[in-house]
């Protein structure tokens, strides 16, 4: 059994240097400071994995001890400028109006942490007990330092797999840099995916692209008459039809409309 007290672990979330000096930049265009940046990334992160219209972002800076949070409404797909003043308003509206702490300047740290209810199906085993920890979160730590923004994940290698947890650190960075190029695009259409992740889940991950035959609809419906003709297609109010009723069905008026 593993053991769930063990210490957290750290990884580091390196952030391109192309990518850092177009965040700084990108933040003073829109005249929002860089943990406001940050905010509305983590809400566009935390949108995608859950697909909930309405997620909770937990933030604190180094100085903090308790997180405070507040909630993202993507249900108007808003563009990333309009969730940008989103966010300023949201942190405002709970006393962090005047947050220039968070990642002002250098050495400033801010800190994430990631719902449980999220967090809990990456899990790689989990049970009630250890679902309610707080310490069993992941965190994410910004940093902003000489060299730019730098992050680092916290999460206990017990109850996570380090893969997750790279495969988050890439989607992150390709939706930081959506943000940056598509500003004036729906904030739930930036792309979350690289290249290799794409072509994984296209093609299969062999580079080859799937072939396929082109068939019109009836030729489909007959090969799943003769592969399961007994699954329900169908639903009217109590009578299901299945795929072999509902052909034998259309081959009737077929036959009376060629009389």
């Amino acid at each position: 059994m593993k053991n769930y007290r063990n210490e957290r672990i750290s990884f580091s979330l390196q952030v391109p240097e192309e990518i850092n000096h177009r965040f700084e930049e990108f933040s003073q265009y829109n005249e929002v400071s860089p943990v406001i940046t940050l905010s509305a990334l983590i809400g566009i992160f935390l949108y995608r994995y859950s697909g909930e219209d309405h997620p909770l972002v937990k933030i604190r800076s180094k100085a903090d001890g308790e997180f405070n949070e507040f909630a993202i409404d993507f249900e108007e797909l808003p563009t990333v400028r309009n969730l940008l003043r989103q966010v300023c308003e949201k942190m405002r509206s709970i006393n962090l109006s005047e947050a220039g702490r968070y990642g002002a300047k250098d050495g400033g740290t801010v800190e994430f942490s990631f719902p449980r209810h999220l967090m809990r199906p990456l899990m790689l085993a989990a049970d009630n007990e250890t679902a309610s920890d707080l310490q069993n979160e992941i965190a994410l730590l910004f940093e902003r330092n000489k060299s730019g923004l730098c992050g680092t994940f916290r999460y206990k290698s017990a109850l996570y797999d380090d893969r997750i947890i790279v495969q988050m650190s890439g989607h992150l960075q390709n939706l930081l840099k959506e943000m940056i190029e598509h500003s004036d695009s729906k904030s739930t259409d930036l792309q979350m995916f690289g290249a290799e992740e794409i072509n994984k889940l296209v093609n299969g991950g062999n580079g080859a692209p799937f072939e396929y035959e082109p068939k019109c609809f009836q030729e489909l419906f007959d090969e799943q008459v003769a592969g399961d003709p007994n699954l329900g297609i169908l639903l009217c109010e109590n009578e299901t039809l299945t795929y072999a009723e509902l052909n034998s069905r259309a081959n009737c008026i077929a036959h009376h409309l060629l009389r």
